[in-house]
């Protein structure tokens, strides 16, 4: 996962758009996983849902944030929009 701070998701989103082309054509590259396993190398926040789900479920449970999230407060129009 990649983490880009607010404050330059919203000053430059042009930037964000453009590490998120270069990363996912980088992956693109890159063999697929074999013998059928599960893409190690998701992208966007719909692929990533339910994983997103389980981590805010035990950082919960485990005290770690004070409440539930949605996968969605997690990420501004920007990024949510990637893909």
């Amino acid at each position: 996962m990649m983490v880009i701070r607010d404050t330059i998701s919203k000053s430059r989103p042009d930037l964000v758009k453009e590490i998120y082309r270069v990363l996912r054509e980088s992956r693109r590259a890159a063999p697929p996983p074999e013998g059928g396993l599960a893409d190690p190398w998701r992208f966007g926040v719909e692929a990533n849902r339910r994983s997103l789900e389980i981590i805010i479920d035990y950082s919960f449970r485990q005290k770690l944030i004070s409440r539930m999230f949605s996968v969605d407060e997690l990420f501004d129009d920007c990024t949510r929009a990637l893909g």
